[in-house]
């Protein structure tokens, strides 16, 4: 900064340039500051509302990428421990039992695990084991012993116990399916009842039949047939009054009402009563089957057709 005085003027302060331009941008940033060297262009701010979902949408595809995850591990891990387990092989291939109706003596089974059926009906937790009975046939190999432990009043397999723990979970939360349950359970139990009722009734006599035959007698060339429901055969009531079952005996009428009998061509000594007549020559006795396959398998187990026959009244 310099001074200088003119004549007449008085004294009067003059500035460089390089001063004055310093003062005056001085001057002008403290009156107007917004407009010095303001940016052209500003990053806009994001809401806070569009952050918050941001950060819970994250949160969620974490979440259900663990649980995933889980399901995955569990889906590989249940199946392979199961494959490990004593009781895999339990179920044989091509088992096939025949069903007697509601008033036989024979089981209805049906093969559990086969080839025809592993890749549909199968629960889940039976795969693992139709794999491992199909991967022991084709090997020759014998099943191992069943891992068999008491639940309730009877013997159960791991398998059939995880098979009821599931259902007991499910069952809740199906519409109507504990009812039907219930039902079919009801229904079986009734069944069971008139099984054991017949069983225990005495044999039905009319009275102007003959007296039984003394316990101990033979009869020696008896002819031994069976007879069948399924294909057209009889299906219904005996001549006592009984609905036909599995093993029921129909006897000529040499053998009255009641008695009862073995073949000694069988060698399991299965006792049969004499339920039912027919068309049949002294001595002839026919055994009901519900199928011609399970008459024609005991009627190989006899052997022929003819048998001596002894009464153990």
């Amino acid at each position: 900064m310099s001074y200088s005085e003119s004549p007449g003027s008085g004294r009067y302060t003059s500035f460089s340039s390089t001063a004055a331009t310093a003062e005056l941008s001085q001057l002008r940033q403290r009156t107007i500051p917004q407009l010095v060297d303001a940016p052209r262009f500003g990053r806009p701010q994001a809401p806070e509302w569009l952050k918050g979902a941001q950060e819970f949408l994250n949160r969620y595809a974490l979440f259900a990428a663990v649980v995933a995850a889980i399901a995955l591990i569990a889906a590989v891990a249940v199946p392979a421990w199961a494959a490990f387990q004593p009781e895999a092989a339990t179920s044989r291939l091509g088992t096939v039992y025949s069903s007697a109706g509601v008033t036989g003596t024979a089981g209805t089974r049906v093969a559990d695990l086969s080839a025809a059926t592993f890749l549909g009906g199968i629960p889940f937790v039976q795969q693992s084991r139709a794999l491992a009975a199909t991967s022991a046939a084709a090997s020759g190999g014998g099943a191992p012993a069943p891992a068999n432990f008491v639940i309730g009043g009877q013997q159960a397999s791991v398998g059939e116990y995880i098979q009821d723990v599931g259902l007991q979970m499910v069952l809740p939360y199906l519409n109507g399916t504990a009812i039907i349950k219930g039902n079919v359970e009801a229904w079986e139990s009734a069944v069971a009842q008139q099984q054991r009722t017949l069983a225990a009734a005495p044999p039905y006599l009319r009275a102007f039949q003959a007296p039984l035959i003394a316990s101990g007698t033979v009869i020696p060339g008896a002819r031994a047939t069976f007879y069948t429901c399924a294909g057209g055969g009889f299906c219904g009531a005996m001549s006592n009054g009984q609905q036909v079952f599995q093993g029921a005996a129909a006897c000529s009428a040499n053998l009255p009402f009641g008695t009862r009998f073995f073949l000694n061509a069988d060698p399991a000594r299965t006792v049969y009563t004499c339920l039912d007549r027919g068309a049949l020559s002294a001595t002839w006795v026919d055994i009901w089957f519900y199928n011609p396959a399970d008459g024609w398998a005991w009627q190989s187990m006899i052997g022929s057709v003819y048998s001596d026959i002894t009464i153990v009244q």
